[in-house]
């Protein structure tokens, strides 16, 4: 996946968008996510870029349970959703 398909990804999760013709600029969703912790975007990373389950995910963003995994993504995706607001 290139970065700009895991930036419309994302932004799509983001805004809850479903409509693939929207315009998205990657470089405002990529600057967004360099703000994230480190364990948010690599959450965001596997889960999102590599389509790794939350239990891999959880695993490899620091041997955590999968559900504290789906936590951490939940949490990096509000945050990104205000930041993208604002």
């Amino acid at each position: 996946m290139t970065d700009h398909e895991y930036a419309v990804h994302v932004c799509k999760m983001v805004l809850c968008m479903n409509d693939s013709d929207i315009p998205v600029d990657t470089g405002v969703i990529l600057e967004a996510i360099s703000m994230l912790t480190q364990q948010e975007q690599l959450a965001l990373e596997c889960y999102y870029r590599l389509k790794m389950s939350p239990e891999q995910t959880g695993h490899c963003i620091g041997g955590i349970t999968g559900k504290k995994a789906e936590q951490i993504i939940f949490y990096a995706i509000h945050k990104l959703s205000v930041a993208m607001k604002k």
